[in-house]
C-alpha cells in the first residue's frame, strides 16, 4: 500500500514538473511572439531583498496577489513580498518600468478606451506593456472588460505570425496580433500548418 501510495505521489510530482515546464515554454514563446509583432523584448525582474532569490518570470507571475491594490509578487524561498520590475527593451532604449499583475492592469485600463495606443503608452509606461505583457495587445486587454476598443495596433501581422502558427493556439496569436482567431486560422490553414493541439495535461 505505501510503495503504490509512493508511486503515486512520484508521478504526481514528475507530471507536475511536466506542466510546470510547459508553462515556462508556452510563456517564452508568447514573449517571443510579442518581440516579433511588436519589436520589444520584455524581461520580468523580481529579486528579493530580503533573502536574494531572484525569481524567474513564471515564479513571479505565479506570486502576484491578483489584487487592484497589490503590486507585490512573492519570494519563493522566504515568502517576503515585494516589488517587481519590467524590463523592455527596444533598439533604442532599455527600460525598468513598474509591473502590474493582470488583474491590477485590467483596473488601470478603464476610461482610456477613447485614447490611441501611443497615447497610453506615454501617459501610463508601465500600465501599457504590462497589458501587452498579459494579454497581448490592448484590443485584448479591452475584451476582458467588455469594452471593445476600435484602434488597430499591430501592421503586417500575417508576415509575423508565421513561425508561430500551429506553435500557439489560433486564439492566442489573434489576442497578440489585435485580430480575429478566424483571421488567424484561415492564414494557418493557407499555409497548411496543423492546429495547435494542447497537451492533456495543461490546464492553461
Amino acid at each position: 500500500m505505501k510503495m503504490s501510495q509512493s508511486l503515486n505521489q512520484s508521478q504526481h510530482l514528475e507530471q507536475a514538473m511536466t506542466q510546470r515546464q510547459y508553462l515556462g515554454q508556452a510563456l517564452t514563446l508568447k514573449l517571443s511572439l510579442i518581440q516579433e509583432l511588436r519589436g520589444v523584448q520584455y524581461n520580468p525582474r523580481a529579486e528579493c531583498p530580503k533573502c536574494g532569490r531572484k525569481l524567474s518570470d513564471l515564479e513571479i507571475l505565479e506570486g502576484f496577489n491578483n489584487d487592484p491594490n497589490d503590486l507585490t509578487t512573492r519570494c519563493t524561498a522566504c515568502f517576503n513580498r515585494f516589488t517587481p520590475k519590467l524590463i523592455y527593451r527596444s533598439d533604442f532604449s532599455s527600460v525598468e518600468i513598474p509591473f502590474f499583475c493582470s488583474v491590477q492592469a485590467l483596473e488601470r485600463l478603464r476610461g482610456m478606451e477613447n485614447l490611441l495606443a501611443e497615447e497610453i503608452m506615454r501617459r501610463e509606461t508601465g500600465l501599457y506593456h504590462s497589458v501587452i505583457f498579459h494579454h497581448g495587445s490592448l484590443k485584448a486587454g479591452f475584451k476582458q472588460i467588455g469594452i471593445e476598443y476600435a484602434f488597430d495596433e499591430i501592421t503586417g501581422w500575417q508576415q509575423k505570425v508565421h513561425s508561430f502558427l500551429g506553435r500557439l493556439p489560433d486564439t492566442v496569436i489573434a489576442e497578440h496580433a489585435g485580430v480575429t482567431a478566424d483571421r488567424v486560422g484561415k492564414l494557418r490553414r493557407k499555409l497548411r500548418i496543423p492546429k495547435f493541439v494542447q497537451p492533456k495535461f495543461a490546464d492553461t
